[in-house]
């Protein structure tokens, strides 16, 4: 059941990047990211923290898991490193931008709870305007 769960977040996570690949730069890709990243989250994993529970599986199944979050991290991160290169993103480390992202989404594993006055829509706007304030040179 934890593997399927985070099987179901992978492909959600491959999803998320297919739209964002057909998105005309680096900050509307990266903007959809955030935005979908925090919907998967709250929607289709209500805030659940089994997205922390990766040591509780074995062998292959935690293996692949593993691979699949590196694939979505090192994509993200080339994401980054593009809207850098272009001018879009302040200079600095991608892989540090990608783990400050990543970080403040996955903690809403944390805090988040459905029946709360926050939804995703509205959440998603809020980890957009405050994650990438610092980042996209406007």
């Amino acid at each position: 059941l934890l593997y399927e769960c985070h099987r179901e977040s992978l492909v959600q996570l491959a999803r998320i990047l297919r739209e964002a690949g057909r998105l005309p730069s680096p900050t509307a890709q990266l903007e959809h990211v955030v935005r979908e990243h925090v919907r998967v989250m709250t929607d289709t994993l209500q805030g659940s923290p089994l997205a922390f529970e990766v040591t509780a599986l074995t062998g292959e199944k935690q293996a692949r898991v593993i691979a699949g979050r590196d694939r979505y991290e090192k994509r993200v991160r080339r994401i980054i490193d593009e809207g850098m290169k272009v001018g879009e993103f302040r200079k600095g480390d991608p892989k540090v931008a990608v783990f400050v992202i990543l970080g403040a989404i996955n903690w809403i594993a944390r805090w988040y709870r459905p029946e709360g006055s926050l939804h995703a829509p509205e959440l998603g706007s809020e980890f957009v305007d405050r994650l990438l304030a610092g980042r996209v040179r406007r």
